[in-house]
């Protein structure tokens, strides 16, 4: 499989664990090849936002900010590429939602699906991981999402630390491994500790990717009256779903 198809899996919480191993493989050994990929993670948050101006806005801005005048123009050539590409599929999206086509639970959970930054233990460039739960983060932080999960498994049994739970959920969601990502986000969710409503929002996500609509909707709803983690995500999240 090539990149290309790599990464689009990855964006799409299709990867398997052989997958993940080959991205993360690639984006150690290419960094031209990681700094594109940290730039299609920017644009694909771009196109949650559902104004069409707005959407090239920040394509073009994106575009001055990470390829100055005087940089190759071969990396400038691939941006381009990828944010046309990029451009005309989120349109399409729109174009689809203005003109009354549904989308699919999964399809709205590839749009809203992004594995939930490290603010453990932030990798900092150059400086080397010693202990278990630094590596652990590491590893989630380059993709390596099977790895991460196994260590955050052992992390949790040695520690009992909750967060733990939460991540390992994200990582399992990141390898396609819905059903057991939703086991533990739902074993995280028996205390309320500081990711609590950042879980059920990854809940909601998961029982959408399983097409479970009902136990998605109820969250998602939940969300909204509590005015909690992405309320608003949640709110738009409804209206696709025609509730």
């Amino acid at each position: 499989m090539n990149r290309e198809e790599l990464v689009e899996r990855y964006f799409t919480g299709r990867l398997s664990e052989d997958e993940a191993r080959q991205l993360n493989d690639a984006l150690q050994k290419d960094a031209a090849f990681a700094e594109e990929f940290e730039l299609e993670k920017d644009l694909q948050a771009a196109l949650i936002d559902k104004d069409k101006t707005a959407l090239k806005s920040k394509l073009v801005s994106l575009e001055a900010e990470k390829f100055p005048k005087d940089q190759k123009s071969s990396n400038l050539k691939w941006w381009r590429y990828a944010a046309a590409a990029i451009l005309i599929i989120g349109l399409s999206l729109f174009g689809a939602l203005f003109m009354g086509d549904q989308s699919t639970p999964e399809e709205l959970y590839a749009a809203n699906f992004e594995p939930y930054r490290n603010i453990i233990a932030p990798v900092v460039r150059g400086e080397n991981t010693e202990g278990l739960l630094e590596k652990s983060f590491a590893l989630y932080e380059r993709g390596d999402y099977n790895q991460a999960e196994q260590d955050f498994s052992t992390l949790y049994e040695a520690t009992g630390d909750r967060y733990l739970l939460f991540y390992r959920g994200n990582a399992l969601l990141a390898l396609g491994r819905t059903e057991e990502a939703i086991t533990i986000f739902k074993s995280h969710q028996e205390t309320q500790d500081n990711f609590y409503y950042k879980s059920r929002w990854y809940l909601a996500l998961a029982y959408l990717k399983m097409d479970k609509k009902s136990e998605a909707v109820s969250i998602l709803e939940e969300i909204v009256t509590n005015n909690s983690y992405n309320a608003d995500k949640a709110e738009d999240l409804l209206k696709e779903l025609e509730y």
